[in-house]
C-alpha cells in the first residue's frame, strides 16, 4: 500500500465534519505525549468514538467496514488455521469467496506478516 499517498485521518475526520480544526490542532499536540496511533487519541479526547475510527480508517486504508454481526461466520474456516495464529495475529476468517477466505482483522494498521 502506498502510505504517502494515503491521506492523513485527522485530515478525513476534519472534511468529514467528525472534528474541527481547534480538535485537530490539539490531537496532533496530544499525540506527541502518546504512544499508539492518532485515532485512539481522538476517542481518548472524546472526540470521536470506536465506530467512527473504524468507518474513517476503513475509508483510509480502502478496506470494507464490517459489522460482524451482519455475517454468518463459516466456522469450517477456523479449523484451516491454529486457533493461536488466530489469537496472536488478531484474525477472524468469516467466509470464502471463490478461491478466496475473507478475513476480519482486529488491527488493520498492523502490517507486520510475521
Amino acid at each position: 500500500m502506498n502510505f504517502q499517498a494515503r491521506q492523513q485521518l485527522g485530515t478525513i475526520l476534519l472534511n468529514a465534519g467528525k472534528i474541527d480544526e481547534d480538535q485537530l490542532q490539539a490531537g496532533l499536540r496530544a499525540k506527541q505525549d502518546e504512544q499508539g496511533y492518532i485515532g485512539e487519541t481522538f476517542i481518548n479526547l472524546g472526540y470521536i468514538n470506536e465506530r467512527d475510527l473504524n468507518r474513517y480508517l476503513s475509508y483510509q486504508l480502502k478496506i470494507p467496514y464490517l459489522q460482524l454481526a451482519h455475517y454468518q461466520i463459516d466456522k469450517s474456516l477456523m479449523d484451516l488455521f491454529p486457533e493461536r495464529v488466530i489469537r496472536t495475529k488478531g484474525f477472524l476468517p468469516l467466509f470464502r469467496l471463490n478461491n478466496t477466505i475473507n478475513i476480519a482483522v482486529s488491527d488493520p494498521m498492523d502490517s507486520d506478516p510475521n
